[in-house]
């Protein structure tokens, strides 16, 4: 069962503007027109998670994903990370990532690599904020 909490919701944007007399007499529309956005917006936080669309996890690869190259075969001196082609591309990934970290999604890191190799690439690297602590989980 969902519940809206319908009291907080008026108080949140101010009750001496939430009802419309004109709108409830002419089309028994009890919220102003300059309130329907709102309650649109709360219904939508119910129906969006409700839908399935909602990721509460994202499980990204490291290598040719995060960063261009392999570790196990170029070694740490062929990551390609960086403003300029062809590590931009992979950077900007690494924004995203953290785009989405800071909304709440969770991120976790499916790797072949050994993991002391990974976590020295991660740590190495100068990225804009990715660190291994980025990352809730990892699996081989």
């Amino acid at each position: 069962m969902y519940t809206l909490d319908y009291d907080a919701l008026i108080a949140q944007h101010g009750s001496e503007h939430w009802h419309d007399e004109r709108k409830w007499l002419m089309a028994r529309l009890p919220i102003a027109a300059g309130h329907l956005l709102d309650m649109a917006r709360e219904w939508m936080r119910f129906i969006v998670p409700l839908s399935g669309r909602t990721a509460k996890v994202l499980v990204c690869d490291l290598d040719n994903t995060l960063w261009g190259g392999v570790i196990g075969e170029d070694g740490m001196a062929g990551i390609k990370v960086g403003p300029e082609h062809p590590g931009a591309a992979f950077q900007a990934l690494q924004r995203v990532l953290l785009d989405q970290s800071r909304k709440g999604i969770l991120l976790a890191v499916c790797s072949k690599n050994n993991l002391d190799d990974a976590m020295e690439a991660i740590r190495k690297a100068s990225w804009d904020a990715i660190t291994c602590e980025t990352f809730c989980g990892r699996s081989n």
